[in-house]
């Protein structure tokens, strides 16, 4: 994780294209960073190449299950924390086994906000507090304020490695 919601980048897998369609444009009104796909094989071929903060799936997808894909992420040690959305309570029983080690659970039908509250909190268990404001010495970066250049925006995120 990079520190801002700006930077913080973001899979989802999830079948229903209008779902799909309307989760990515709230995250991103959320100035999250967001790819997506409607089937399980298509995001393991995103995972293969991108580092992702976080993956949002449905359990029932095309391809391989959400579940499957979250075994398959976990065999390869990942630790992107998952959070994993159901519309049935039996799979919803199924999905919260600890040994799926999946972060956070979702039973659909829900609201954008249920689900972008359970992402931040998520990420805030993951990742520890996340803030919008970097402060070195004398040098205050508000990345909410869209104004920041963007290197020293880069450079804050990496102190200490840059």
């Amino acid at each position: 994780m990079r520190g801002t919601t700006q930077t913080i980048r973001i899979l989802l897998v999830e079948d229903e294209p209008d779902l799909n369609g309307l989760i990515v444009r709230k995250l991103k009104l959320e100035n999250y960073t967001v790819d997506s796909c409607l089937n399980g094989l298509d995001a393991l071929a995103y995972l293969d190449r991108e580092y992702y903060d976080a993956v949002i799936l449905d359990m029932m997808i095309p391809g391989i299950s959400g579940m499957e894909l979250v075994k398959k992420v976990r065999s390869q040690e990942r630790k992107t924390p998952v959070l994993l959305m159901t519309a049935d309570n039996t799979d919803f029983d199924q999905a919260t086994n600890p040994e799926l080690q999946v972060d956070e659970y979702l039973l659909k039908p829900f609201a954008l906000q249920e689900l972008l509250t359970k992402v931040r909190a998520m990420l805030r268990r993951y990742y520890g507090n996340i803030s919008n404001i970097f402060e070195v010495g004398d040098l205050i970066v508000n990345c909410d304020a869209r104004t920041e250049i963007g290197i020293r925006h880069c450079l804050l995120r990496n102190l200490g490695k840059v």
